[in-house]
């Protein structure tokens, strides 16, 4: 009954055919701005890796959650696009970079230069710890995303490193699906306890 039960709970399904959860088509990926920590190069590396299931149809960067001082990301520079996809870039001396991709497919790379100020100082020259808590949210095919932010790196003036925010937000149509599996689940739990139920008054 548990074993039953437990593999009910792992999977999702309609019309009797159940999807594993863990075979959902997923994003990964990492990020980092290299040290040394108090270095004035604030060069922004992405890798959409190989173990994606994924292509990323989108990203931002978000310098109002950098700390101590919200960024304005003044001059974008030395973009080098993943192979084969095409970028276009938007937010320049704004908060919220943005730029969107077609065709950035897993294990390849999105790299970019920028300088980032703070809204009163043009001037600033921001140094790479300055970019500690700057938010990313990547946008992925399926219409699912992730929030990330950047955190010091444990090793020593090397810089910043991606750490996860929440899970991926799953699409509308992998909730829809997750509801139903766990109505399953509920209407197999109530057949088996009326199953036991009769088969004590049978026996009494």
């Amino acid at each position: 009954m548990r074993k039953t039960l437990l593999a009910a709970v792992a999977s999702v399904g309609v019309g009797g055919l159940f999807i594993p959860l863990g075979a959902q088509a997923a994003g990964v990926v990492s990020g980092s701005v290299a040290g040394p920590d108090t270095g004035f190069s604030t060069v922004f590396q992405f890798l959409n890796e190989l173990s994606s299931t994924l292509d990323i149809t989108s990203l931002t960067v978000d310098g109002n959650f950098a700390t101590p001082n919200p960024l304005v990301w003044d001059d974008v520079f030395d973009e080098w696009a993943p192979p084969g996809a095409t970028v276009t870039t938007s937010g320049e001396d704004t908060f919220v970079l943005s730029f969107g991709f077609t065709g950035w497919n897993p294990g390849e790379m999105f790299r970019f230069a920028v300088d980032p100020d703070t809204a009163g100082d043009s001037n600033f020259g921001a140094r790479v710890f300055d970019l500690l808590g700057t938010r990313v949210t990547f946008n992925y095919s399926d219409a699912s995303s992730q929030v990330y932010e950047f955190v010091d790196d444990p090793n020593q003036g090397a810089g910043l490193v991606l750490a996860a925010i929440g899970a991926p937000v799953p699409e509308p149509v992998t909730w829809a699906m997750m509801i139903m599996g766990l109505g399953a689940v509920g209407a197999a739990m109530r057949r088996t306890r009326a199953d036991r139920l009769a088969g004590g008054a049978a026996t009494a």
